[in-house]
């Protein structure tokens, strides 16, 4: 199954972040995201204890302000044998063995909560088994 996901005027809370939530409450997850916000990476990471990324990591930090760059490459830090580098990666995902969100938003609060982004949420048990 597959839902089209997306920001409407009457939504109350983001269609985005409800899915990325529910992905990553379903088992281990495997993130996707040139850019992320550290809040909102912890925010997913609150809800499951086994997780990958792959990120452009340079672009990542270089993308950060100068005040929210500390934060993130101390994670970055903290967590090497989790985040993969992957230059000039432009993909976004997050990806659980039955759930998975792919669309346009970054993982940033500004990506899940405040653009207007297009994605899909695909409910499938065999996501796991490829």
């Amino acid at each position: 199954m597959a839902k089209l996901l997306y920001h409407s005027d009457t939504d109350t809370e983001s269609p985005f972040d409800s899915a990325v939530l529910r992905v990553a409450f379903s088992g281990p997850v495997r993130i996707v995201s040139p850019y992320v916000g550290v809040q909102y990476l912890r925010r997913i990471l609150s809800v499951t204890t086994d997780w990958r990324m792959l990120s452009d990591v340079t672009e990542w930090l270089r993308a950060l302000s100068t005040r929210d760059r500390p934060s993130a490459w101390s994670f970055v830090r903290e967590n090497l044998a989790q985040i993969h580098h992957i230059p000039d990666i432009h993909a976004k995902a997050v990806i659980s063995d039955s759930l998975a969100v792919l669309g346009s938003a970054n993982l940033t609060q500004k990506g899940i909560l405040g653009r207007t982004e297009l994605g899909v949420l695909l409910d499938d048990k065999a996501l796991g088994k490829r």
